[in-house]
């Protein structure tokens, strides 16, 4: 029996040392076949070089493709839709450039789909490491595997409350999930992740556990997307309230009593209060928050500090205040990629700087 093909996309800028190893662990893995299609958003480093050299080399590995593109600097959510429409593969899993897995990951991620076929996801385990992490380390005993899957009811709960986690290369998509997603949620600059996901799991998308697919999640010292400092907190506050209030409006839409999603909400907001501080406080018109004060025992949300408290605010409080506030999900064949939609042909290889068909 033929297997499905996977395809890897992989969106990356100027961190070609980064995206060396990642692709190595990819080489890696005991799947085939396996299609990895590399978005360049923008890089002005070594990238390009990287993935021509990388290309040749990878050309005498049966099952193996490498295919790259080149585009001026959108975001990683729309590098990743580009490369999701470029990527010929059955199933789909997304990949940061940083990121590595045990060589059985891919293998045991597809199996547990073939397996499962009234699944749209399936999802592994992870561990986290440092910066400085050796792949050769993999099987140390001294990592910790987080597996990823409760029951359906409660993977919304724990999305909700911002205690679910699986990092995005422990997913896979089959083809029809991911098309019925329409993609990454372009309109938001951080969280995109959580987003989509929290998408799939109010979409009624089955997801199934696959705890023997390993990967491992880098963090790295400095700035890192998803910790929220000074400069990056009110865009993130922003996203996040942005999120969960779309998730609160789909579920009014549909329960006749929102009495059981209380408690996920409130583990939200403390989670929030606990990440972004006196921020949350000073956001003065959220309709969800408003309805937490009034359904919640443990929600007290203050009135706002005045105006004269740090500036960089501003931009959480103007966000916030007007509606629809919500993230609009991109829809079926509008994934950043025009093309499809207008049924034109996908922009020239030789424009858009393609490596490999």
């Amino acid at each position: 029996m033929t297997k499905p093909l996977v395809s890897v996309v992989i969106a990356t800028c100027n961190r070609a040392n980064l995206l060396e190893g990642a692709l190595a662990s990819l080489a890696q893995q005991d799947y085939r076949p396996l299609e990895v299609v590399v978005v360049d958003d923008g890089s002005r480093d070594d990238t390009r070089s990287l993935l021509k050299r990388l290309y040749k080399e990878w050309k005498n590995n049966t099952g193996l493709v490498l295919r790259h593109a080149t585009q001026r600097n959108r975001g990683p959510a729309r590098a990743r839709n580009r490369g999701a429409a470029l990527a010929q593969g059955e199933r789909v899993l997304f990949m940061d450039d940083d990121d590595l897995m045990a060589r059985d990951a891919i293998r045991h991620l597809a199996a547990a789909l073939e397996e499962n076929p009234e699944a749209g996801i399936s999802l592994g385990s992870y561990a986290s490491v440092g910066a400085n992490f050796d792949p050769a380390e993999l099987d140390s005993p001294d990592l910790v595997w987080i597996p990823a899957m409760p029951s359906q009811q409660v993977w919304l709960e724990q999305m909700i409350a911002g205690q679910w986690f699986v990092p995005i290369h422990g997913i896979m998509f089959t083809r029809e999930a991911l098309d019925r997603l329409g993609g990454w949620n372009a309109e938001l600059s951080t969280q995109e992740d959580d987003e989509l996901m929290l998408r799939a799991a109010l979409a009624g998308i089955q997801a199934v556990a696959a705890p023997a697919a390993r990967v491992v999640y880098r963090q790295h010292n400095g700035v890192r997307r998803s910790r929220a400092d000074a400069t990056t907190a009110p865009r993130r506050l922003r996203d996040d309230l942005r999120i969960r209030e779309w998730v609160w409006e789909e579920l009014q839409a549909r329960e006749s009593s929102m009495r059981e999603w209380v408690p996920a909400f409130e583990a939200w907001y403390q989670r929030l209060s606990h990440r972004y501080g006196p921020l949350v406080h000073q956001v003065q018109t959220s309709l969800l928050l408003q309805w937490l004060r009034r359904k919640s025992t443990l929600v007290r949300v203050p009135e706002p500090l005045p105006t004269r408290t740090a500036p960089a605010v501003a931009s959480v409080r103007t966000a916030s205040a007007h509606r629809p506030v919500k993230p609009v999900p991109p829809k079926p064949g509008k994934v950043d990629a025009p093309w499809l939609a207008a049924g034109k042909e996908h922009p020239s290889p030789t424009r858009e700087r393609a490596a490999g068909n």
